[in-house]
Formats: C-alpha cells, structure tokens, sequence
C-alpha cells in the first residue's frame, strides 16, 4: 500500500489539505473560489370556474371545492452553495404564505439562513480565514406533513459534531408544529424527557454517561400504518478513559420502542428516503457528496463507518495506537493502552490509484487536528474497513503503517 500511496501523495495532497480562505464571489468579480448558488422563487397556481353557455340556456359549471391554502405548499431550496471546503444548504417553504408557513420561514432565517449570513460575511472579509463551514440541509413530505432539518457544524472542531435543528410543518391543518406543542400532546415535557434519555443511555452504554441532553427537534416516520415519533437531539457524554474530554454527538431516541441510536452528522437520514431536488443537496441520492453506498462512493468529512476500531502503529501494542469509536474524533493511545490525548477529524479526499497488480485501488485521505486546532497527522486508508493504513505527519513525512487490532 505504501507504494500506492507514495505515487499519488504529491498530486492528491494539497486538495486534502487546504482550508477555505479568499473573499467570496460575486456577479462582478471572479476569485479562486468555485461557488453554485442556487436560489428558487416561489410559484402560484389559481384556478378558475369555466362557465359554457349555449342558445337555448345559459349552464355555469359547478365551482370544485376549494383547497386549503395549505395544499400549496411545497420545500424548495432558498440557498446553496458548494464548495471544495464549504457546503451551505437551507430549505424553506414555498407557495401559499399562511401564517404558519410564514412563522415556519422566519424560524429558518433565524435559526439557520442567519448564521451562515455570519459565517460568510466573516470568511468573505479575511483571505487568511482558518474555518470552513458545512451546513446541510434535509427535508420530508408526504400527505400531511413537511419536515426540514439542518445541521451546522464550522471546522476545525474538537469532540463536537455541530448544531441540530427541526422544522415541521402540518399540511392538514396549516400548522407550523413546535417541539413544545409536541412535548405537551405526548404528555412529557423537554426536562423529563431528557432526564429519560439520560437513564437510557446511563443503562445501555455504562461505565460511559451522559453529562447534557439537549433535544432539539421531532420526526416522524410513517411506518405504513402510523407515524413513529423520534426526537433528535445534542448529546454530550463522557468516556470512561477520557473523563475530562466529552464528547458532544447527535442522537436520535423513539421512546414507542426505547430506541437510542447515534446520529451521523455529515448523513442525518438515509439519502433514499429524503426529499430529491435538482442541483442535488449533499445529502441526497445523485450527490457527488452523498455517502448513500459507503463501500463504492464514500465522501464525506469523517471516517464513520469506514475506519473502525483500534489501529497499533507496526503492530507494536506498547508503542501507540489509534482508536476510531464515533464519527467526531479518534483517541490516541501510549504505551500498553494508557489514553494520551484526542483529535478531531478534519476533511478528507478521495483518491484513485493503482496495485502491484494494475488492479484499481481507491484511498481516503483523513487529516487529524489537535485540540488547539493545529493540523498534526494525515491518514491514508484504503476505503471499505481496511486492515492499515498509512501515517504521516502533517509535514507529508511517513510515520509508520498501522496495523488493526485482531
């Protein structure tokens, strides 16, 4: 593998690396910078009663019962933008504006559309700008209800996977539903809620605990028959060997059936199941970003899924090792297994090569950050769960090969 990775190391390493930086385009000017912004506006359709009329008499032709307003209205992206290092997406609702639609929209702005305004608005005024943003963006409809999602996350980040939000929408009864409004017909409220969640965890996943539980938003699934409720939410927990760094993670819970499950936070949903719009958001099938088949098109900005477990460098188990548990960091370890320290996982590239064999071979590149936010390892790995892969420094100096535990 070494080989494979000293051949495309030089041409493929840059793009890897690089953060994003420069002044944001505009009509005017053109930088180094590629964007597409998309932005959609807003359609209304109005139907009208036909009248016939003939000699012998006059015939006005029944009027159709009218729609709510509510069956008007419809997701479409209000915001896109895709770059090499940053992914911005907002969704709002489009046609009939009721008040609910308009409330639902103003969330949005607020909550989302607002926050990367800020973002941009700093990246844009200074070339040497050490973040890159993504925001991604993710919605639902069906007969009764529109569901838009949204995470946001600015890198480098340490042991944390970003802001979460909800919205949904209720078509039946032209009603913008809030997290509150569902807490309280279920009978709960967000304290007792989380204080559940918490014990739920406690129970599954001891000696670690949950330090907060945040619940942030709702969804429903219909499974052919009724909706199953989740509630998505901010979860930071502790690790028994890493009690003074917690780690903060999206989660999901169905309380129907118990369920806690973790969240991935560069793919929130199955890209299947979500609504398809055309350009493609990252999340959906047919993006060049969607993660929807791991095993031949993994992208993405973490290793969930794809490296796991702990990798000993030369197969030396007293002298280090990496140990992939989530999709946020990677534990490091010294000695015979004493937990040294953590670091977040920065974005990373695909690349192609070829084996001794002429076969194709296909490598991610990973990029590891400390927790002062300094760039300290670059990881080469073939894709598919590999059994090593390559360390360097962030110099591009060879480390040492990693073995997988057995």
């Amino acid at each position: 593998m070494k080989k494979i990775l000293a051949a495309i190391l030089a041409s493929a390493m840059i793009a890897a690396l690089t953060a994003c930086g420069g002044t944001a385009p505009t009509a005017a000017e053109t930088t180094t910078k590629a964007a597409t912004t998309t932005t959609t506006a807003a359609t209304t359709t109005t139907t009208t009663a036909a009248t016939t009329t003939t000699a012998a008499e006059t015939t006005t032709a029944a009027e159709p019962e009218e729609e709510p307003a509510s069956a008007n209205v419809y997701p479409d992206i209000e915001y896109m933008i895709n770059m090499d290092s940053e992914i911005a997406e907002v969704i709002m609702l489009y046609g009939t504006q009721t008040d609910a639609v308009a409330e639902m929209n103003n969330d949005i702005q607020v909550e989302v559309y607002d926050r990367i305004s800020a973002f941009e608005e700093a990246w844009s005024s200074d070339d040497e700008y050490p973040y890159w943003l993504n925001a991604f963006a993710y919605s639902f409809t069906d007969d009764v209800y529109i569901q838009i999602y949204n995470t946001y996350i600015e890198y480098p980040t340490y042991g944390y996977s970003g802001q979460l939000f909800g919205f949904v929408y209720d078509i039946t009864n032209d009603n913008y539903v809030t997290l509150e409004e569902t807490l309280d017909l279920n009978g709960t409220t967000k304290v007792d809620l989380e204080q559940e969640i918490a014990d739920v965890y406690n129970s599954e996943y001891a000696p670690d605990y949950a330090d907060t539980v945040d619940v942030k938003a709702f969804n429903y699934t219909y499974n052919g028959e009724y909706y199953v409720l989740s509630y998505l939410m901010e979860l930071t927990v502790i690790h028994e060997q890493t009690l003074d760094e917690p780690h903060h993670m999206l989660w999901a819970y169905t309380p129907e059936f118990g369920e806690l499950y973790e969240l991935n936070r560069d793919q929130l949903f199955d890209p299947s199941t979500v609504d398809q719009y055309d350009p493609p958001l990252h999340g959906q099938e047919g993006s060049a970003d969607s993660m929807s088949d791991p095993a031949e098109d993994y992208t993405g900005d973490s290793p969930a899924g794809h490296l796991s477990g702990r990798y000993f460098i030369d197969g030396d188990t007293a002298a280090a090792s990496f140990e992939f548990s989530n999709s946020t960091t990677v534990d490091a370890y010294v000695g015979s297994g004493s937990y040294e320290t953590s670091y977040s996982i920065g974005r990373f590239d695909d690349m192609e090569g070829t084996d001794d064999n002429g076969d194709t071979v296909y490598i991610s590149c990973f990029n590891l950050f400390d927790e002062n936010g300094d760039h300290a390892y670059i990881i080469l790995a073939p894709q598919n769960v590999p059994d090593a892969f390559d360390l360097y420094t962030a110099d591009e100096e060879f480390v040492a090969t990693c073995q997988k535990a057995e």
